[in-house]
């Protein structure tokens, strides 16, 4: 699995499974579905038992700076998501709109490591999801943004080369009080015929789940974490 500390990407094995975190979506997915307006949705019904997993020391780790061609120390980037897929580890960073692709073995100031799309200035991006259903997409998150006198998450989808397609509003908010504490972490999952973005709450460690409906999400409910994991904050979900 990959990990990231802000300006590093950091290479860890998962070595063994104690009991306890729920680490797996699909904990939280093995609830039962019930028909609503002819759509499958979930229900609560998350397993109270979490599974905790143990991490050995880095395998591997490099500054993102050191791993893209023509940049140096004095280049910020903020990691806040990774999604590894077929040998290259996908990341986000919170400063910029560009997407980072990543060889798995990172290869230092390589033509192998590319940052990908475009935009400039900060892009808030806190997670990235990948669909691998029929034509495949990812989806970027940003934390939050002004939105009707409230706070909503930005969903981002991109093409399976990292092309822009659309972004459309999250079917969730935030009070303004809670501007900094938005989506910190998406993930992707099928089921049903369905297909489904769960957002994980930074403050609250709870799970929003939403269901595509053509080029919108809908809200369908949202999941806590169950107690006992001794987590404050939570950064990514996968």
């Amino acid at each position: 699995m990959a990990d990231h500390c802000a300006n590093k990407i950091i290479m860890k094995q998962i070595k063994t499974t104690t009991t306890l975190l729920c680490a797996s979506v699909a904990l939280l997915l093995s609830a039962c579905t019930k028909k609503e307006n002819n759509v499958s949705t979930l229900t609560e019904g998350v397993a109270s038992s979490i599974t905790t997993l143990n991490l050995s020391a880095p395998i591997a780790e490099a500054k993102f700076y050191k791993l893209f061609e023509n940049y140096n120390s004095s280049d910020k980037f903020e990691g806040s998501g990774v999604k590894y897929v077929s040998g290259y580890f996908y990341a986000v960073f919170d400063n910029r709109f560009k997407i980072g692709k990543i060889k798995s073995t990172l290869p230092i100031n390589s033509s192998q490591n590319s940052l990908l799309s475009s935009g400039s200035g900060d892009s808030g991006f806190e997670g990235i999801a990948y669909d691998n259903y029929g034509t495949a997409n990812f989806y970027v998150v940003n934390e939050n943004t002004s939105h009707n006198g409230a706070y909503s998450p930005v969903i981002y989808e991109y093409d399976g080369s990292m092309n822009y397609q659309t972004n459309t509003w999250a079917p969730y908010s935030f009070s303004s009080s809670l501007s900094n504490k938005g989506f910190e972490g998406l993930t992707w999952i099928r089921r049903n015929s369905n297909d489904y973005l769960l957002g994980i709450c930074e403050s609250t460690g709870n799970i929003v789940v939403m269901v595509q409906n053509g080029s919108n999400w809908d809200y369908v409910t949202t999941f806590s974490i169950p107690a006992g994991t001794g987590m404050t904050d939570f950064s990514d979900i996968d």
